[in-house]
């Protein structure tokens, strides 16, 4: 995506996976050693960690009127030797390199720990005193479906239409997320306690 060799996105993505470790391991002790929750409602902990990553994805997207070529796209090298061609290359415009990979370690390091924290959270608040383990199971069972799912579906996606596609998805769900997050936002509150 920017030009680089091997050797050079091996270790630009450890460092930035590096950093994403970092960041959450901060962020988890931020919840376990502070009253952080207290701060600030896990309802917008979970609205603004969304909004943060469809924000990260449109301005990562590589839009059309974007300057610029891809160098390199054209024909890809893979580890045997053998050479691809992806007809999507030619469309491809780059993005800023800096944008994306301060970008992913701020959002997958800081955004994501928050959303996955507080939307456990209320979503036990939510449930109250009642089926937590069938319930806790069936989300458990869900994120797990997607996980298989998800790396299949973007891998053909990839594949087929390029990055630009694989972004729209990702684009698509989380507004999905965040229109349905927002129509029920006020809803979202701890269950009543049993009388």
């Amino acid at each position: 995506m920017f030009g680089l060799d091997n050797a050079q996105v091996l270790n630009y993505n450890s460092m930035m996976q590096g950093a994403v470790g970092a960041l959450t391991t901060a962020m988890f002790l931020l919840y376990a050693f502070t009253d952080y929750s207290k701060w600030v409602s896990e309802r917008l902990n979970c609205l603004g960690a969304m909004v943060a990553l469809l924000i990260f994805h449109l301005l990562t997207f590589s839009w059309p009127f974007l300057t610029g070529d891809m160098p390199g796209c054209a024909k890809y090298v893979a580890g045997n030797g053998s050479s691809h061609g992806w007809d999507w290359c030619e469309s491809l415009r780059p993005i800023n390199f800096w944008l994306y990979y301060i970008g992913y370690a701020l959002i997958f390091g800081i955004g994501l720990p928050c959303l996955n924290n507080s939307l456990q959270s209320l979503y036990s608040q939510i449930l109250g005193k009642g089926r937590q383990g069938t319930m806790q199971g069936i989300n458990q069972a869900a994120g797990c479906i997607s996980r298989i799912l998800g790396p299949l579906l973007m891998s053909t996606t990839f594949s087929s239409y390029g990055p630009r596609a694989t972004w729209m998805i990702e684009i698509g769900l989380i507004s999905v997320c965040l229109f349905i997050w927002c129509s029920t936002y006020r809803r979202l509150k701890p269950a009543a306690p049993v009388v």
